[in-house]
């Protein structure tokens, strides 16, 4: 892994070169990391092999640019190349813009589950270092000709020969929604004058920003069937005469990631049956990121409404 990896880098010097080969255990995938510096920073690169379901919603996610409601980055673009294979670039952040390193990450996914991806850094470690360069060594091209190159084929034909293919990724838990519903159904209980953009989810998840013509307002949702054990969470909240719990909170940097100003409101239910829909506005654009409004578009009287809605019940 290591010589592979070195022997696709440009001229420059390498330190705490570290490696391992293929494994039959996925945590112990293969992997090579050098802190490079051509002159101007020092910098590390990494790459690891690993395998997964190329059907998956998982590989879906690993090789489809994410929505910045929830990941900061500057730059992103997927493709899908002739051989089937589809490919990722994202000039991002290891935390975000204000706080950690740049991160460009290069992820390559093959039709047979073979998943190549490479990150590298303005600083010489991902976390706790500080910034060494204004970006990272390798341009966007090169980035990709590090994950194409077919110098990696005999290494992950050998570690899919010990570990297998991927197994079947299953969707989900039981009786949890997909995210494409749960998407779907959100945005036909949002209340009317509302601007919808950036909508995307997950099994049981949701997300999408709203705008009233006052600022954009991040919106999410989680819908989790067989939540019965999270009853004490509710201590303190409502019940009310169908038995449903509900607990309604309001609280500054609700998803605890900084952004300045933020504010998030809450409210969480939990059905007899053991259901949970729990939504949550921002008065931010995003995860992390900072206010642009007072409050979050939704009043709490309309989350209420929304979590409550009989429509989630049996949703699937």
């Amino acid at each position: 892994m290591l010589k592979t990896l070195t022997g696709l880098l440009p001229a420059g010097d390498l330190a705490r070169k570290d490696g391992r080969g293929s494994s039959k255990s996925r945590a112990s995938a293969p992997y090579a990391s050098v802190v490079f510096d051509d002159g101007d920073g020092a910098a590390q690169i990494s790459l690891s092999i690993n395998r997964i379901d190329p059907r998956g919603e998982t590989a879906d996610s690993m090789v489809t640019c994410p929505s910045k409601a929830l990941v900061d980055f500057d730059e992103c673009r997927h493709e899908t190349l002739t051989d089937g294979s589809r490919y990722l670039f994202v000039q991002g952040y290891v935390y975000d813009r204000h706080k950690g390193a740049k991160q460009w990450r290069s992820t390559l996914l093959t039709p047979a589950g073979v998943l190549i991806d490479a990150s590298e850094y303005n600083a010489p470690a991902e976390k706790d270092a500080t910034a060494t360069r204004e970006d990272p060594p390798l341009t966007p091209a090169r980035m990709k000709t590090l994950v194409t190159d077919d110098g990696w084929d005999p290494l992950a034909a050998a570690y899919l020969a010990e570990a297998g293919a991927a197994p079947e990724e299953k969707p989900g838990r039981p009786g949890e929604p997909s995210g494409e519903t749960v998407v779907a159904t959100l945005t036909a209980l949002l209340p009317e004058g509302l601007t919808v953009k950036d909508p995307g989810g997950d099994p049981g998840y949701g997300h999408l920003v709203v705008d009233d013509g006052r600022g954009a307002s991040f919106v999410q949702i989680n819908v989790q069937p067989g939540m019965s054990e999270l009853a004490d969470l509710f201590a303190g909240g409502t019940t009310l005469p169908d038995g449903t719990l509900v607990r309604e909170t309001q609280e500054a940097d609700p998803d605890q990631k900084g952004g300045a100003g933020t504010v998030g409101w809450t409210v969480d239910t939990l059905r007899p049956d053991g259901a949970r829909v729990v939504i949550m506005a921002f008065n931010a654009p995003g995860q992390g990121q900072d206010a642009v409004r007072e409050e979050p578009a939704l009043t709490m009287a309309q989350l209420k409404a929304i979590a409550l809605d009989p429509v989630w019940i049996g949703l699937d």
